[in-house]
């Protein structure tokens, strides 16, 4: 655990306080037990302990966490009867504040462990509406849910491999009838917490992926969203909830590097996805940030689907990436793009041509079309998805799409009288937004009008160029 062991030498180096050497600590031991160490993460809670119980007293609610956390690890090493002493601890802990759901997590902690030390046939739950239901084993589906779609039923009451089956469908029906059943039956009182879904970078989540794409990445499994604050005390349960979940569904392998977010599928905390996608912790806040983050990185950040979303913080974030650009961070992308197709396309293709390098003439021709499907999907508010997929998604934008098909044939054969039929296409958009009024036929002075509309001083004074 090279990683982990580089944490310990910098907490060493920065000696924080001690409530928060202990939350680290904690994160850490819950983090080495995830993975298959909880010997060596016990003293890590014990000290942890140690630290909580001087600095925020005996009582504080932060103790019972660590104490269902550590209660996890001494289950994980076979020592039940430890284990039992530091759930009751939890449990009086939490007494003490009746209305705090955590209380309920406790009790199905208890459950759980209980359950696995006394015969199985003994142990069933009641759920809200006083059913009773047997609690979900490794390798057997809970009971199916009733709210899945008519298409996805009809492919779940075949037999066999589903490879027909988009890996949007497949991850929705993995959550409805496996993982939703599961937690409902288990942990009913993690639901309002957590967000599901299937999101991020992939041809799935766009809808684009067949049966070719399914030579790589393709699994039955889906993303469990929790707050960092809800992941230091229930991340570790979700995580072991999931892992005990069939090892196929339909015909098709599940994913279940799912401790702590290892891997696409499984548990992730909000801030861990937007690291992922976007190199932040939280949605871009300034000008500058909206600037740096590449569009295919915010194209990924909102694509897929959120099937249930309990506090609804992550369809919120994710509509915060959709539709939160500054409009004058757009214009100023707009006025970059626009400067650099006259630069690539209306003014050095010729001249590349009439020098004899045509070569140099196709790729000023390539950098023309990269830079216009930019400005068509920044024309329509929309994040270019990653290049790939950029030429099918710009296909179905509700404005520009039919530049697309003369973008495909400057691929062929670069032609200049394309290249202007596509100009001016982009500088009647940018008309009809109100973006210039002039009436060039060069896209170079409408890039300068764009600029000019930029009211933020400091957006506007940056190179025309910049995107």
């Amino acid at each position: 655990y090279p990683v982990f062991d580089r944490g310990m030498e910098l907490l060493a180096d920065v000696r924080p306080g001690a409530a928060t050497r202990g939350t680290i600590l904690i994160n850490a031991a819950t983090a080495l037990a995830a993975f298959g160490a909880a010997e060596r993460a016990l003293p890590l809670f014990r000290e942890a302990e140690c630290l909580y119980a001087v600095s925020l007293g005996a009582d504080h609610p932060r103790l019972a966490a660590l104490y269902n956390n550590m209660a996890a690890a001494l289950d994980a090493l076979r020592r039940p009867d430890e284990a039992e002493r530091y759930m009751l601890r939890a449990l009086e802990n939490q007494k003490q504040r009746p209305g705090d759901l955590d209380l309920a997590v406790t009790y199905v902690n208890l459950a759980q462990h209980y359950a696995a030390i006394r015969p199985w046939s003994a142990w069933t739950a009641r759920t809200p509406s006083g059913n009773t239901t047997t609690r979900t084993r490794r390798g057997r589906l809970p009971r199916r849910s009733k709210r899945l779609g008519a298409r996805t039923r009809r492919a779940i009451s075949g037999k066999g491999r589903i490879s027909s089956m988009k890996g949007l469908e497949l991850s929705r029906a993995f959550w409805e009838t496996a993982v939703r059943p599961a937690v409902e039956e288990t942990c009913p009182v993690l639901l309002p917490r957590l967000a599901a879904g299937l999101c991020g970078g992939g041809s799935d989540c766009l809808g684009y992926d067949d049966e070719l794409s399914h030579d790589h990445g393709y699994a039955a499994g889906c993303m469990l969203f929790l707050a960092p604050e809800d992941a230091e005390t229930h991340g570790f349960l979700l995580s072991t909830l999931y892992d005990r979940l069939p090892r196929e569904f339909l015909g098709v392998k599940t994913e279940h590097r799912s401790r702590q977010g290892d891997g696409r599928y499984g548990v992730k905390t909000t801030e861990q996805f937007l690291l992922e996608q976007t190199g932040l912790f939280r949605a871009p806040e300034t000008w500058r940030e909206w600037m740096a983050i590449p569009s295919y990185a915010l194209a990924a950040a909102c694509a897929g689907e959120i099937f249930y979303d309990g506090s609804g913080d992550m369809t919120r974030m994710r509509e915060t990436l959709r539709t939160g650009m500054p409009e004058d961070v757009r214009r100023k992308k707009i006025a970059g793009h626009a400067a650099l197709m006259a630069q690539s396309g209306q003014y050095n293709v010729s001249r590349c041509r009439r020098h004899g390098e045509e070569a140099a003439a196709r790729l000023a021709c390539c950098e023309f079309v990269n830079h216009t499907l930019a400005m068509l999907f920044l024309l329509n508010a929309q994040h270019m998805p990653f290049y790939k997929w950029a030429f099918r998604a710009a296909g179905e934008l509700p404005k520009l799409a039919e530049a697309v098909p003369m973008l495909e044939a400057l691929l062929r054969e670069p032609d200049e009288d394309t290249i202007e039929r596509v100009s001016a296409a982009v500088i009647e958009e940018l008309r009809a937004q109100d973006l210039t009024d002039g009436g060039w036929d060069f896209l170079e002075p409408h890039a300068y009008a764009v600029m000019r509309r930029i009211k933020n001083p400091e957006i506007a004074a940056l190179h025309i160029m910049e995107v």
